[in-house]
């Protein structure tokens, strides 16, 4: 996950660590596993993966 300013994940962290919690739900082109589990510990509040060839 990239984003041209800043480490996306380190933004989520930061934003589920303010009071109160901003929520945050993730767009992205990676469907992998592992990235929808690093998003939950980060405190991310859903994560949509790009739908390709619509």
């Amino acid at each position: 996950m990239t984003h041209p300013t800043t480490d996306s994940l380190s933004l989520l962290a930061e934003l589920s660590h303010q009071t109160p919690p901003v929520p945050v739900l993730v767009f992205t082109s990676h469907d992998r596993l592992a990235d929808r589990l690093e998003v939950a510990q980060l405190g991310g509040h859903g994560f949509l993966p790009e739908i390709r060839g619509v």
